[in-house]
C-alpha cells in the first residue's frame, strides 16, 4: 500500500539532490505513489535535460524504485473530477 503520492515537483527534487530530497527520499522507501500525469512532466524534464525517457526509468527500477517502492497510478475521470472539487480549497 502506498503510504503518500508525490507529484512531478517532488520526484524531480529528489532526482536532482534538491531540498525536500531526502524527505522524498523517505516516502519513497515507505512506498509512494506518482499519477501518470505527474510522471510523465518527469519524463518531460527528463528529456529537456537530454535524458531519455526509457534511461531514467531503467536507472529507477535498477534502483530498486520504479515498480517497487514507487507505483505509476492511471488519473481516472472520477480522480479528475475529484482534484476540480477540491481546486477552490487550494485558492485565497
Amino acid at each position: 500500500m502506498n503510504k503518500s503520492v508525490l507529484d512531478a515537483s517532488a520526484l524531480l527534487a529528489y532526482l536532482n539532490e534538491e531540498p525536500g530530497a531526502e524527505a522524498v527520499e523517505k516516502s519513497l522507501a515507505a512506498g509512494s505513489a506518482i499519477g501518470t500525469v505527474n510522471w510523465a512532466e518527469v519524463l518531460s524534464k527528463a528529456m529537456e535535460a537530454g535524458i531519455a525517457p526509457e534511461t531514467l526509468a531503467a536507472e529507477l527500477e535498477k534502483r530498486g524504485i520504479l515498480g517497487n517502492t514507487l507505483d505509476v497510478l492511471p488519473l481516472t475521470i472520477e480522480d479528475s473530477m475529484e482534484i476540480a472539487r477540491l481546486r477552490p480549497l487550494t485558492r485565497p
